[in-house]
């Protein structure tokens, strides 16, 4: 029964195969089981409050009511249940595959989302821009036509054999909608989230600060030297250690600019202050950056939460619905233009691991009552 789970809530279910689940679930032990099978798979709702899961579904009831009118007496009788069901206490309700199949939750136009296409370059110190493609392996040359690297398919990796008499810097791009991984000559391994720049020497110097700057989101595996510090910039606020493993999230548009350490330890520092005067931190604590006011606050935090997109998982813990189309937008490279301002305000949980962006809409509107529309290409929130 847990494979005929699985497909009801991946959309792959079939018209028998939806009977003989909702058959099953007549038993009251049946649903106990089906409830924790999803909490476990999607880990959605967990903190909705019983208010919450009344008002949500009495959005949903009204939607549905409208609709029945146009279903057969099966689904309606069906549409009843899993509404009664819910009012009951059940707040992990993932029941779309069956709606979803029905037209309950497709947007009204039948638009499909299509993704902008965009490359991700790797430019070179001397202004030259290269396109780099994900699925090939070459060489990596410097802006002379010395191999300093290799690619192979989504990673870069520098081997710092040719070491020259000024630093060149090269610069990764990512769009939105993509993903990279880059290994700088000393070792230190960068994974690059959508939307995320990185400059970096092609090769580190002797006897100086190993620097590099970003703009976006990356997480980094710094390869341990003590005697040459590495140095993340990000505008605002430099990152130092010695070897560690910590995630920088500095995206232009957010007001803050956040340090989540997973190991090691890191000291975080403004600008205008020096490396003495920073505000060290130690794993399992996130370190965010005001921008606007330049101070730095900690918090202890799951760490998992802030790192899971490098396996393509969206966690989202207590965060505003804004955020999240921010980080839905930078995800699937898509605009989502949401004219419910009021919503935009309240925090949602949810975890979706590597599902479209239709299904992710979907979950939504089946769970939190989100309306939203296609049209041109665009994702419009009701």
């Amino acid at each position: 029964m847990k494979a005929l789970v699985l497909k009801y809530l991946t959309d792959t279910i079939s018209t028998e195969e939806s009977e003989t689940l909702f058959e099953w679930l007549q038993k009251e032990e049946h649903r106990a089981v089906f409830a924790q099978y999803v909490r476990e798979q999607y880990d959605l709702d967990l903190a909705m409050t019983p208010a919450d899961v009344k008002v949500a579904y009495r959005k949903l009831q009204d939607r549905m009511e409208k609709e029945e009118k146009r279903k057969n007496r099966k689904i309606k009788k069906i549409t009843t249940y899993w509404i009664k069901y819910a009012a009951a206490g059940i707040v992990v309700l993932l029941g779309l595959g069956y709606f979803y199949q029905q037209g309950y939750f497709s947007p009204g136009t039948g638009q499909q989302l299509v993704p902008e296409e965009e490359p991700i370059t790797l430019q070179l110190d001397n202004g030259e821009i290269e396109v780099i493609d994900p699925q090939k392996t070459d060489r990596v040359t410097d802006a002379s036509g010395r191999v300093v690297g290799r690619q192979d398919r989504g990673k870069i990796t520098y081997t710092g054999d040719t070491v020259g008499e000024a630093i060149a810097y090269n610069t990764l791009k990512v769009p939105y909608g993509k993903r990279f991984e880059v290994e700088l000559s000393d070792g230190t391994a960068v994974f690059l989230n959508s939307g995320t720049a990185l400059k970096y020497p092609v090769n580190f110097r002797e006897g100086e600060d190993r620097q590099v700057t970003v703009t976006g989101e990356a997480y980094f595996k710094v390869a341990r030297d003590t005697g040459h510090p590495f140095i993340v910039n990000t505008g605002k606020l430099n990152v130092r250690v010695l070897g560690t493993s910590f995630n920088v999230s500095a995206y232009p548009e957010d007001a803050v600019t956040d340090i989540i350490l997973v190991e090691g330890k890191v000291a975080l520092y403004t600008g205008d202050k020096t490396p003495g005067e920073s505000t060290v931190i130690t794993p399992g604590t996130r370190g965010t950056l005001l921008r606007e006011a330049g101070e730095i606050s900690t918090e202890a935090v799951n760490t998992v939460v802030y790192t899971s997109w490098m396996e393509g998982t969206l966690v989202f813990r207590n965060m505003t619905f804004d955020n999240i189309l921010k980080k839905l937008e930078r995800h699937y490279n898509i605009t989502i233009i949401n004219t419910n301002k009021a919503l935009g305000k309240e925090t949602f949980n949810a975890s979706f691991e590597n599902e479209t962006i239709e299904n992710v809409l979907a979950y939504l509107n089946a769970s939190y009552a989100i309306d939203y529309e296609i049209k041109d290409n665009k994702v419009f929130i009701k």
